[in-house]
């Protein structure tokens, strides 16, 4: 019986603490908010519309009322809310104490509000600017960046995984949107969203040798209006272990979501086929 009680007491101690190391909902809210985490601007859902939509795709054809569901089931489970929702568990699973008082901080600084506020400012100029444009502005501006500032900002690009984010949104968003198709034609054949995603992955180290050499430039650019001041503070913050955690955590929740939604949709269209 003592040694019950022993055990039970380090049982509750163990789980005390790990209660203690979760941060709280509200800190990452915040968290999120300050690093300018929109996931509006993670446009899931439309382009699997646009997938299902377009005339000329591969894969089994929907009658109207099936894909009417897709549509609607894909609003859903790849909602921005759904996005912030899975980053948000991620990141309440991986950082380590601390972690969330170290990004907050520096994201609520002067620094790292200047940060952010280029970042958005470069989004909506890169949805709003024409292709040739836009690149020929960024071919300048790069033509009189320091060799210094340009390598701080490509290691700024690493350390945020900038191209594996937009590597892995697009074979994740054509492997969902191949998956969430053949479920909504088949959902009585068994199939495994791994399988549609392993056959894009073939293509990952083509993307890689197109993608990251660019990003350097592209943040470089982004980040134009900043002093080199804020550009070291920037570094220092994303190749630290809770930068570095804070990054990975965003990759992991995005690729989790895709996963999530594939058991999802299998399952809606399932029971819709056995209730039939």
């Amino acid at each position: 019986m003592r040694r019950l009680r022993v055990l039970l007491a380090g049982l509750l101690a163990v789980a005390a603490t790990a209660a203690l190391a979760q941060p709280a909902t509200g800190e990452i809210d915040r968290l999120l908010d300050l690093s300018g985490f929109n996931p509006a601007v993670i446009p899931i859902a439309p382009l699997m519309n646009m997938t299902l939509d377009a005339p000329d795709r591969p894969g089994p054809k929907l009658d109207t009322g099936t894909r009417e569901r897709l549509r609607t089931a894909i609003d859903t489970l790849y909602s921005s809310r759904a996005i912030r929702d899975e980053v948000h568990s991620m990141l309440a699973e991986t950082l380590q104490p601390g972690d969330v008082n170290t990004l907050t901080a520096w994201f609520d600084a002067p620094h790292g509000r200047r940060f952010v506020a280029a970042q958005a400012a470069h989004q909506v100029e890169f949805r709003a600017a024409m292709d040739k444009a836009r690149d020929a502005a960024e071919k300048d501006y790069l033509a009189t960046v320091s060799a210094e500032r340009m390598d701080r900002c490509r290691r700024i690009s690493e350390a945020g995984m900038m191209a594996e984010f937009f590597i892995d949104m697009m074979i994740n968003i054509q492997a969902s949107a191949g998956y969430a198709i053949w479920v909504a034609a088949y959902p009585d054949q068994p199939a495994n969203f791994d399988t549609f995603r392993r056959q894009l992955e073939s293509e990952r180290p083509r993307l890689v040798g197109t993608l990251r050499p660019a990003a350097g430039g592209r943040a470089a650019y982004a980040l134009r209006p900043l002093s080199d001041a804020d550009i070291e503070s920037g570094l220092a913050l994303f190749e630290s272990p809770a930068g570095r955690r804070f990054t990975e955590a965003n990759l992991k929740g995005l690729n989790r979501l895709h996963v999530k939604g594939a058991v999802a949709l299998a399952r809606q269209f399932q029971a819709s086929k056995a209730g039939s």
